[in-house]
């Protein structure tokens, strides 16, 4: 694998049998009713082994139109865990549209990005209710922690780009916030259908080489 701060995340997923993470089946009685629970959870997207740009998103969507024809061909969803396990570039045939917009999906299918989400499972929107859920929930606690551990120093080391689309589930701390290889969208560049093109010519820069330093 050649990004290491690929395989936590892949270790961790690796584990999913059904279509909640071990971790969390104890919580699944606390999930408020927009989680969706029906298809393996889209924790990440993309071939996080040996992508250049990490895109950071809030949680996995869902659209009762749209979800249900990912899944209709009966080995979708092991080809699903299958991806979480051994991690490829996202094929337009099983990816939801939502992902392959304008260039980040030309990132996505090429394998040059990877998009996570803090929250893996599916549902429409985040509310106050799947806040609360995230805050608590096992993954989505490790997902944090991968952020502020092996991504944040996978940055530090210039070897990777990172956009923090949606930084309200992922807490980012001032020592993320201050890193010249993590942007964290603001204003009304989250709510953006497409990533601008300001953002999408930073990411695709370069890395900052180290050293530099970070305030904490």
């Amino acid at each position: 694998m050649k990004n290491r701060f690929a395989a936590p995340l892949v270790d961790f997923w690796s584990q999913l049998k059904g279509e909640i993470h071990p971790d969390d089946a104890p919580f699944r009685g606390q999930a408020p009713n927009e989680i969706n629970f029906d298809y393996p959870p889209p924790a990440f997207t993309g071939d996080i082994a040996n992508a250049r740009i990490v895109v950071l998103m809030a949680n996995g969507g869902y659209d009762p139109q749209t979800t249900p024809r990912e899944f209709l061909e009966p080995n979708a969803a092991d080809r699903w865990r299958a991806a979480l396990c051994e991690p490829r570039p996202s094929d337009p045939r099983w990816t939801s549209p939502y992902y392959l917009r304008g260039r980040l999906g030309e990132w996505l299918r090429s394998g040059r990005a990877v998009a996570v989400n803090a929250l893996a499972y599916r549902s429409v929107k985040v509310t106050d209710a799947v806040r609360r859920f995230a805050a608590e929930l096992p993954s989505s606690r490790f997902h944090r922690e991968w952020l502020h551990g092996s991504l944040r120093m996978a940055a530090e080391a210039g070897d990777v780009r990172v956009v923090i689309h949606r930084s309200g589930l992922w807490r980012p701390s001032g020592e993320i916030r201050s890193n010249p290889n993590i942007r964290v969208l603001a204003g009304a560049e989250p709510a953006r259908r497409y990533l601008s093109k300001e953002v999408v010519t930073w990411a695709e820069r370069s890395p900052e080489p180290a050293p530099f330093k970070t305030r904490p």
